[in-house]
């Protein structure tokens, strides 16, 4: 099962029961203004220049955004004392951009169906598998003393940078369109970009 299927499974089924996916740890919140619909997203090359870019910090790895609105799941390293925590290499949380931009936890079913991951370290580096996409791992490794999400795009191995997901929400239920996948070269440091169709 990809990730536009297991991705969209899980927004299915919260929306049957009347939560969005990323309000289920608080339904009384408001929603955002109405989303962009189908069709025309064929024409789309990028992800909206309007959408904000969490700051970066010495922990930050890469972050997911959605058509849906943008509140945005982030992905740090998680350090202590400056070491990472091997049963909990990354922090995952929000930051609620649609609502006043502060930091919240994901809750419990966001984290084991939806954001969250597994990790298992081999030597020096940890392999990951976000929740949602199984498909393809990430490797955290050290690169000149910081953290990077190592993932193939377009068959290279780059450094993760974020990860946009667009679906049609116009109809009765949500449709993922594609998953567009943003790195850097590690030699060129050139904008990397991968575009998965959902076929």
């Amino acid at each position: 099962m990809n990730w536009m299927t297991q991705c969209l499974m899980v927004v299915l089924s919260l929306s049957t029961i009347g939560l969005p996916i990323d309000k289920i740890s608080d339904p009384s919140k408001t929603t955002n203004p109405p989303i962009e619909i189908a069709p025309g997203w064929e024409e789309r090359t990028e992800w909206p220049d309007d959408y904000p870019r969490p700051p970066k910090s010495p922990q930050s790895l890469f972050f997911i955004q959605r058509n849906l609105n943008t509140n945005t799941i982030v992905y740090d390293v998680d350090l202590k004392d400056g070491m990472i925590k091997s049963n909990h290499p990354i922090d995952a949380y929000w930051l609620r951009y649609g609502e006043n931009g502060a930091r919240q936890d994901l809750s419990w079913l966001q984290a084991v169906l939806a954001y969250g991951y597994t990790s298992k370290k081999i030597e020096t580096s940890y392999r990951i598998k976000l929740k949602a996409y199984n498909d393809r791992y990430l490797q955290l490794q050290q690169v000149a003393g910081n953290w990077k999400a190592v993932m193939k795009i377009n068959n290279i191995d780059c450094y993760l940078q974020n990860i946009y997901v667009y679906a049609d929400e116009s109809g009765i239920f949500p449709d993922v369109k594609y998953v567009d996948i943003y790195g850097l070269h590690p030699v060129t440091g050139a904008l990397e970009v991968e575009r998965i169709l959902n076929e």
